[in-house]
């Protein structure tokens, strides 16, 4: 490495397994947020059968707004895996979502967030 260059380590997925929330899987109540800064939809899932069964459910619709997929409450790769498997073509990461979630007032999941609402 050159001199006076911070050593850069790549971090892969696995490593940021695995990754836990406040968040349960549960009813979320459509409500309207004002999120103007964020980049383009996103939902929050978990490896639990409620949320594959809601990505099933709403595969189609996710993949037309090209939304981002962050995974809460998954111990391994596997269960990222099947989180990924549920949606193809779209990215899902684990993420740690509670300062978010708390700022917008969320406690459960499976859910899809856009500028302007929450809704399941």
């Amino acid at each position: 490495r050159a001199p006076g260059r911070p050593q850069t380590t790549r971090v892969g997925i696995e490593q940021m397994l695995p990754v836990m929330s406040q968040l349960t899987p549960g009813p979320v109540e459509t409500k309207q947020v004002r999120l103007a800064t964020l980049p383009a939809p996103l939902f929050i899932v978990g490896a639990d059968s409620r949320s594959l069964a809601w990505l099933q459910q709403n595969s189609s619709a996710l993949q037309s707004l090209q939304a981002i997929g962050w995974a809460v409450n998954v111990r391994d790769q596997a269960s990222l895996e099947r989180i990924k498997a549920t949606v193809p073509g779209l990215g899902v990461v684990p993420m740690h979502v509670d300062d978010f979630a708390a700022r917008i007032g969320l406690q459960h999941y499976p859910v899809l967030i856009t500028r302007d609402s929450v809704e399941q």
